[in-house]
C-alpha cells in the first residue's frame, strides 16, 4: 500500500510539473501577486473579489508593458491558471502529509524509513517558498521571474519527483528464489552520471526558457551561420556568460533541437493572438540596452541580459 501511494505521489509532482508548464507558456506566474499559504487556498468568489485581484495586478510591470488594456476575463484565464498550480502545490501537501501520519500510526513504515518521508515533505514545504521566492522576483522592476529562481523551482521539482520514484523503488519485492546483489562499481558510477546528466539538462533548460535563449537564434544546427557564434563571451566578465548570456545557453545542443521548435510555435501564436510590442525600455537601468538609455527591448533579450524582457502584448481573441 506504501508503495503505491508513493507511485501516486510521484504521479501527481508530475502532474504537477507539467501545470507549471503550462503557467509559464500561458504567461500566468506572475498573476497572483501575493502569497497566503492557507487563504490563498479560495479563489474569489464574486465580483469584487474579482476586481481587487485585478487591481493588484494592475499595479506590477508585466501588466503596464505586456497586459494593458487587459480585460477583466483575459486577466481570469491567467489567474485560474496560476490558482490551479498553487491549489495543486497544496493538494499535493495533504496528499503526501495525511496518509504519512496514518502509515506511521499503524506502524506500516519500514523501520528507519520515517525520517526520509519527513524529510520529502520538509523539501515539498520548502518548494512551496521557493515558488513565491521565484513569482515575487517579477513583481518589480520586470516583467518575467529570475531565470536563476526559475531554475531553483524546477530543480527541486524534479528532486522531489526523483526521491518519490526512488523511495518506491526500494519498497520493491525481491522475486521468489533470487538473492539480492550489489551492482557492480562500474554499473553504479554510470547509472549516477546519467541522473546527474539527465538533472543538469533539467536545470538548464530552466535558463533556456528563463532567458528566453530558444528564440536567439532560430536555426538548427547552426547558429546565424556559424557553428560557433560571434556573441558566445559577449558578456563581460567572461563567466557571467554562461548564466546570463542566451546565445551560451543556447548552444546547449541536446536541447537546441527541441527548444526551437517549441519557442518558435509559441512565438508564431503569440503574434497571432497579439497586436503591438511594447516599444523602448524607458527605465535607464536596463542591462539590455546596448547604449543605456533605452535601446529596443529586443535586442536584449537575444544577448540574454537581466533587464526587462520584451514580450508582444497580449491580445486574445
Amino acid at each position: 500500500m506504501v508503495q503505491a501511494w508513493l507511485a501516486v505521489m510521484a504521479f501527481l509532482v508530475l502532474c504537477m510539473i507539467a501545470v507549471g508548464g503550462a503557467t509559464r507558456l500561458t504567461d500566468s506566474g506572475l498573476s497572483i501577486t501575493e502569497w497566503q499559504p492557507l487563504l490563498g487556498a479560495i479563489p474569489p468568489l464574486n465580483e469584487a473579489h474579482w476586481l481587487e485581484a485585478f487591481d493588484k495586478y494592475r499595479q506590477i510591470p508585466e501588466y503596464h508593458l505586456v497586459n494593458k488594456g487587459m480585460s477583466l476575463e483575459e486577466f481570469k484565464f491567467i489567474y485560474w491558471w496560476e490558482w490551479g498550480h498553487r491549489f495543486l502545490g497544496r493538494l499535493i501537501g495533504l496528499a503526501f502529509a495525511l496518509p504519512l501520519a496514518f502509515f506511521a500510526w499503524n506502524g506500516m513504515l519500514r523501520p528507519g524509513a520515517l525520517p526520509k518521508y519527513l524529510g520529502v515533505l520538509a523539501l515539498g514545504g520548502v518548494q512551496g517558498a521557493i515558488g513565491w521566492y521565484m513569482v515575487s522576483s517579477g513583481l518589480v522592476d520586470r516583467v518575467d521571474v529570475s531565470h536563476y529562481r526559475l531554475a531553483l523551482h524546477l530543480s527541486v521539482a524534479f528532486l522531489i519527483l526523483g526521491l518519490l520514484v526512488w523511495l518506491a523503488m526500494q519498497l520493491r519485492d525481491a522475486p521468489v528464489g533470487s538473492r539480492s546483489q550489489a551492482l557492480p562499481a562500474a554499473a553504479t558510477a554510470i547509472a549516477g552520471l546519467i541522473v546527474a546528466i539527465v538533472y543538469a539538462q533539467v536545470a538548464l533548460g530552466a535558463f533556456v526558457a528563463g532567458l528566453k535563449a530558444g528564440l536567439a537564434y532560430n536555426t538548427w544546427p547552426l547558429m546565424n551561420g556559424r557553428i560557433i557564434p560571434d556573441d558566445l563571451f559577449a558578456l563581460s566578465p567572461w563567466l557571467v556568460n554562461f548564466v546570463e548570456n542566451a546565445t551560451t545557453a543556447n548552444l546547449r545542443a541536446p536541447a537546441r533541437r527541441n527548444s526551437i521548435g517549441a519557442d518558435d510555435a509559441r512565438h508564431r501564436d503569440a503574434a497571432a493572438r497579439r497586436s503591438n510590442w511594447p516599444g523602448h525600455c524607458t527605465s535607464g537601468r536596463c542591462r539590455d540596452c546596448s547604449d543605456r538609455r533605452g535601446a529596443p527591448l529586443l535586442a536584449g533579450a537575444k544577448r540574454g541580459g537581466r533587464g526587462l524582457t520584451a514580450r508582444p502584448i497580449r491580445r486574445r481573441a
